[in-house]
């Protein structure tokens, strides 16, 4: 347990880190870096559908300040701009990770990762996640 608290920690303080180097970025600049393409797009996954950016955009959505703005800019609109600061991204990340039961690897913990719904989608299928099925 005080391992997981140790990884937990650490993972908080790097994630801390990248929103500290993105805020002291240009506004300009860092709403460029974040809106680049992150891989392969969700939609172009024959394994996903749009499942994942569903689940993803619902856990998002739970843990916005402001739900309604950002459900209507879509899957690439900034959360920065809709409100995301570095402590709701760090309470989405954890989120995130025991509501699609991923575990985002140390280095997709980053900035750009949490730029938009649609690249943090992109981290999550690319460390095999998927959402949870649907109960029947």
């Amino acid at each position: 347990m005080r391992e997981r608290a140790r990884h937990a920690y650490a993972r908080t303080q790097q994630f801390a880190s990248a929103m500290a180097a993105a805020d002291r970025a240009d506004s300009d600049e860092r709403t460029t870096v974040m809106n680049q393409p992150f891989g392969q797009t969700f939609e172009q996954s024959p394994k996903r559908g749009g499942d994942l950016l569903a689940a993803v955009t619902e856990v998002v959505l739970r843990n916005a300040p402001d739900p309604s703005p950002l459900a209507d800019a879509g899957p690439d609109a900034s959360l920065t701009a809709h409100g995301f600061d570095s402590m709701r991204v760090v309470r989405l990340l954890v989120d995130l990770e025991a509501t699609l039961g991923v575990s985002l690897p140390s280095d997709a913990i980053t900035a750009e990762t949490f730029g938009s719904v649609r690249s943090i989608a992109d981290a999550v299928r690319r460390t095999g996640g998927a959402p949870p099925a649907p109960p029947r």
